[in-house]
């Protein structure tokens, strides 16, 4: 039965985030950029806006993952807006490509849990640079397809970054 309603939670999120990414029903739209479901209960993309953080929480979103360093947004306080939409909020700030690592994948991945999640930075590159390295380090998949994960996900000027980190672990 608990399998059943996964499914058909996941059907309902997947209808409601639909294939032209942004359109809600209802023709809600969201401001986000790069917006993917690439797994159940996982959305990832850039910089949420206060309207976002209110619209996901109603569909179903339960956490928000933050990935920009302090200060790189101050156009509202995205912590206590999700808090006050009752969305549960972590930050791993990953403010430039020596950040793009093994750890924080790992890190990414502990934070990444059951309930439905954004992962968000600005565009979504850091997304796609940290989930690319979850497929490959927490996940298993080979590097080329935890490449085409990441860059499916906004992965883009940190591609080259993303690669040496797996071939240098690799190699090691």
């Amino acid at each position: 039965m608990k399998i059943l309603i996964k499914i058909a939670f996941t059907i309902v999120l997947l209808l409601t985030f639909s294939t032209s990414t942004d359109l809600f029903a209802h023709g809600s739209r969201l401001s986000i950029k790069n917006v993917h479901i690439p797994q159940p209960n996982l959305m990832t993309g850039g910089q949420p806006s206060k309207y976002d953080l209110n619209l996901l929480a109603r569909k179903g979103v339960k956490v928000v993952i933050n990935l920009r360093a302090k200060g790189e947004f101050n156009d509202f306080d995205e912590e206590a807006e999700a808090k006050k939409q009752g969305l549960k909020y972590h930050s791993l700030e990953i403010s430039g490509d020596e950040e793009i690592t093994r750890e924080n994948a790992i890190k990414l991945d502990k934070l990444i849990g059951k309930e439905t999640t954004l992962v968000h930075c600005a565009s979504g590159n850091r997304v796609g640079a940290l989930l690319a390295l979850r497929e490959y380090f927490v996940k298993g998949k080979p590097a080329e397809v935890a490449m085409a994960f990441g860059k499916k996900l906004g992965l883009t000027g940190l591609t080259e970054k993303t690669a040496q980190v797996i071939k240098q672990v690799s190699t090691n």
